[in-house]
């Protein structure tokens, strides 16, 4: 791995170490230092060739982006006032369509930042071999990553590494604030951590240190079980729909699935902890009656605000002071709403119905292309199936949460992505293909 591939995978990794990577001076410096990357790969005489094959995944990034730099602009008196209106709350009108144009900026050059990490990472996937290298050390990366969370909670007080736990004690959280973002990111591990282990068993790799067979085997598999373990130590309900989705679709897309060996001793195993280690969730179950009706309520008070304003929206990142406008006290007055508790109904608050919906349409397209490369090239499927999988573990978590709002889990994703939907150079499918032969 070069050096702009060792900053940008310590950027993923040493992220989520603040937060979950969610404090503002944690994604300016990394927004800076992927940009900077980037810029240095241009200035000795680099492209972004293989990047532009992927134009109709980043089109809708793209105008999304554009249209949040409108939003922040003082157009909004311009504009019909049906289309920008505020209920009466005699809060003044605001020059710009954005309601915190403040918060709107940096969120564009967080997005910019991110960006540059998946096209600079895109680039460096074209050798398969170098791909799968980079996979790995970002695998190992979530296991200390859920190692610490699990340590964290048994043997150090259940303790932040910079002071003390406020929420969620008691659950496995790492080093994230929200045990579900935590269980976001480990998820999304399992699942190349997973695509790594099953494709080791293909001929590309017999005799290599990192096929999983015998001790070194069992052993990778065992930080699989560190991931899971961690996962179900978060206590989080959707966390492990999401990631249960997301493994099976593991199996279902990597040829020879699981097979007859290790690969299903090891889901029996997981099936094993998952009875033993699982009494957390158990306690809080799929659905509570009282969880239920509070989202319930949240998310009817946020489709009223959504359809109050449904072209425009209220301004990237800016959904707490617009929900303020909209909360009513039948959804507790005392707490303070500055989720929606789902990515999709954030987007479409925050951007309007049109805006807010390219994300999921370029996570639309970018699995399309993911299912069309592990169709084209079989003898080179792990990572397009890993990038699949992350993806659907994400887009199953974001019905019910926010944890793609986490900087750390969109870097995560963004890695995993990259890794599958980079265009192979030519001469390194011939090769490919003749190993597997």
């Amino acid at each position: 791995m070069g050096f702009a591939d060792g900053v940008l995978v310590a950027l993923v990794l040493v992220t989520p170490l603040a937060a979950g990577g969610n404090r503002a001076p944690v994604w300016l410096i990394g927004a800076v230092l992927a940009c900077a990357v980037a810029g240095l790969h241009v200035a000795r005489g680099g492209g972004f060739g293989r990047v532009a094959t992927l134009r109709p995944v980043l089109v809708p990034i793209l105008l999304f982006l554009a249209f949040a730099g409108f939003q922040i602009l003082p157009v909004a008196g311009a504009l019909p006032q049906a289309v920008v209106a505020l209920p009466e709350t005699g809060v003044a009108a605001a020059a710009t369509i954005s309601l915190a144009p403040g918060a709107g900026q940096p969120a564009i050059l967080r997005i910019a930042g991110s960006l540059a990490l998946f096209a600079m990472l895109t680039q460096a996937a074209a050798r398969p071999d170098h791909a799968r290298r980079i996979g790995w050390v970002i695998y190992a990366g979530v296991v200390a990553h859920a190692l610490w969370g699990l340590l964290s909670l048994t043997l150090f007080g259940d303790q932040f590494p910079w002071g003390e736990k406020q929420f969620y004690r008691g659950a496995v959280t790492g080093t994230f604030v929200s045990r579900n973002a935590f269980a976001t990111f480990l998820g999304m591990g399992a699942t190349l951590g997973l695509a790594l282990l099953l494709g080791g068993r293909g001929r590309s790799l017999r005799g290599h240190w990192l096929a999983p067979s015998g001790v070194t085997g069992a052993a990778l598999w065992a930080t699989l079980g560190i991931v899971l373990l961690a996962l179900l130590g978060t206590q989080s309900r959707m966390g492990l729909v999401a990631t249960v989705a997301g493994l099976a679709l593991v199996t279902l897309a990597m040829p020879g699935g699981l097979g007859r060996g290790t690969g299903w001793a090891g889901l029996a195993g997981f099936a094993l902890v998952l009875l033993v280690a699982g009494a957390g969730l158990a306690d809080r179950a799929i659905l509570t009656v009282g969880d239920a009706a509070h989202r319930l309520e949240l998310w009817r008070q946020v489709a009223t605000m959504i359809w109050a304003r449904p072209w425009t929206g209220y301004g990237l990142d800016a959904f707490a002071p617009a929900f303020e406008l909209h909360h009513r006290p039948s959804l507790e007055p005392g707490l303070i709403w500055d989720h929606a508790h789902s990515v999709y109904l954030a987007l479409w608050a925050e951007m309007g119905l049109i805006a807010g919906s390219l994300p999921p349409l370029a996570g639309l397209l970018a699995a399309r292309r993911l299912v069309r490369l592990r169709r084209a090239r079989p003898a080179d499927s792990l990572l397009p199936v890993a990038g699949l999988s992350a993806l659907c573990v994400a887009a199953v978590h974001s019905l019910a949460d926010v944890s793609l709002e986490v900087q750390g889990n969109v870097l995560l994703l963004l890695s995993i992505l990259a890794l599958g939907l980079a265009r192979r150079l030519p001469e390194e499918r011939a090769r490919v293909a003749g190993a597997a032969a």
